[in-house]
């Protein structure tokens, strides 16, 4: 990471901001530390979303074949969420990138775990609606959401309130 043509803090330093100074050797833990200060007040909430993701597919063939399902639909090139790694430097970056592409897809397998009432649930109906508009999908793909979506309903919620 220090290599003097080709490491990280050179890279840093020729592409991004010549102004850093060096004050005691190593520029990639002062930015580390930096953004861990910074995201300290947070909670851990980022990182927390990035676990809980990752897990929900890889723990459950079912969650990751429907997911799988979805990212066709929207012609999104579907991956597993990727694993956050809290030693890992820049996993937060890394992983948010990959949640970024699969954003759409993430939000429309999630919202039928939306808790509350149905009245609560249909505020955000809008924001799928949107999604599928957007993404241009086809009359007969939007009817295999909508069973894809009961389908999680009646599993996460063993109800019939959809």
């Amino acid at each position: 990471m220090r290599g003097s043509k080709t490491g990280l803090e050179t890279r840093i330093r020729r592409e991004k901001a010549p102004y850093l100074l060096d004050i005691d050797g190593d520029v990639c833990h002062h930015v580390h530390s930096a953004a861990k200060a910074f995201c300290k007040p947070f909670k851990n909430f980022i990182e927390q979303l990035y676990i809980d993701l990752f897990n929900d597919f890889k723990w459950s063939a079912d969650l990751r074949e429907l997911f799988q399902e979805i990212c066709l639909i929207c012609n999104v090139k579907y991956t597993m969420p990727q694993r956050y790694v809290s030693h890992r430097w820049l996993s937060v970056d890394d992983v948010t990138l990959d949640a970024l592409r699969l954003l759409d897809c993430l939000t429309l397998f999630y919202f039928p775990w939306i808790s509350g009432s149905l009245s609560e649930r249909a505020k955000f109906l809008p924001v799928t609606a949107e999604i599928i508009h957007r993404l241009n999908v086809s009359e007969s793909s939007r009817n295999r959401l909508h069973e894809i979506r009961m389908f999680l309903v009646s599993t996460c919620f063993n109800s019939t309130d959809s």
